[in-house]
């Protein structure tokens, strides 16, 4: 790893790598492989790595990448390197940050001077990124007694929820669960209207931490207040969902949540075995790189004649990225 850093410094202070001149603000966000909203921290020094410093990003806000980000880590230069040429971060610095992945895959870098933009960009980003806005929030268990009496503060968790599968009898103490977001379950553990529509999505629970010894074990819980469609919910994040609930065979979810309408609902029921099988054999999460990569497309196509006869067509609409219809090729 220590030589990809050198050659970075090489890049620097070569003359003939200069900095990237400024790029259009769709290019630059094609471009990068994690949009955040943050700020920069404290610099410190990286051992035998002269010039450069690393520092975290706290993360307010996910416009491309994992939407349960928290912060991040950036590579840059030593802004009392005095080196000319190359773009300074410093802490303190805000705004959209448009990352680059550092070879290593765990590290981010922001040399290009269009790589941090203002937050009076925020809502141009978005749109470009076609990020849908974050929903209302679904009352859950925030009216009963005892979330009331519950003494613990309110927070928010975020990440993509899951079904849990119980495994064998439940206990003794009869604590089980349905729902789990991270490393958390969600109580109570009974079947809910709202979190079902929202199984394999990235949402935001508004809720009470609950961290318990059960039966010898630790226990960690949310009792879980309200919900949330989290607003980062780009093309290849659809997908994803759509995919996770198509390997849980979870047919009813995935036609309330990702059918645009009855049309859409009722051919992806319609093929929905086949899909199972083209997903075992061809892998849809081969697309989603691609729809990393959409740009202002408002049409893309999952499967095709090649994979199975099984065409996936998804569109944007006013609501954000939906299936528009499934249908088979002969």
């Amino acid at each position: 790893m220590r030589t990809g850093f050198v050659a970075a410094v090489m890049l620097f202070v070569s003359p003939a790598f200069a900095i990237p001149p400024p790029q259009p603000l769709d290019v630059a966000l094609k471009r990068a492989d994690l949009v955040v909203v943050g700020t920069l921290g404290k610099l410190t020094p990286i051992e035998g790595q002269r010039h450069l410093m690393s520092g975290r990003i706290t993360v307010i806000e996910v416009l491309k990448g994992p939407a349960d980000l928290k912060s991040v880590e950036l590579r840059t230069v030593d802004p009392r390197s005095g080196l000319i040429g190359v773009v300074i971060r410093r802490p303190g610095d805000s705004g959209i940050w448009l990352l680059q992945k550092h070879q290593d895959g765990s590290r981010y870098t922001a040399i290009g001077p269009s790589d941090l933009q203002p937050m009076s960009k925020l809502e141009e980003c978005k749109r470009m990124l076609h990020v849908e806005p974050q929903g209302e929030w679904k009352t859950l268990y925030a009216d009963e007694p005892w979330y009331k009496n519950h003494k613990q503060p309110e927070r928010v968790f975020t990440g993509r929820l899951e079904r849990h599968q119980q495994k064998g009898m439940a206990s003794t103490l009869m604590r089980s669960h349905r729902y789990k977001l991270g490393d958390r379950f969600l109580y109570p553990g009974k079947k809910h209207p709202e979190l079902e529509k929202l199984v394999g999505q990235q949402v935001e629970v508004r809720g009470k931490p609950y961290d318990v010894e059960l039966e010898g074990q630790s226990v960690r819980e949310i009792w879980a207040g309200a919900v949330r469609t989290m607003g980062a919910t780009t093309l290849d994040q659809a997908l994803e969902a759509w995919i996770v609930l198509l390997e849980a065979n979870d047919l009813e979810t995935a036609r309330k949540r990702w059918g645009k309408d009855a049309v859409a609902r009722e051919s992806m029921k319609q093929w929905w075995a086949n899909l199972g099988d083209c997903h075992k054999k061809y892998d849809y999460r081969k697309w989603l790189d691609r729809a990393k990569q959409i740009g202002d497309a408002a049409k893309f196509k999952v499967g095709g004649h090649s994979f199975g006869h099984m065409h996936v067509d998804w569109e944007k609409t006013e609501q954000g990225w939906r299936i528009g219809k499934v249908w088979m090729c002969r």
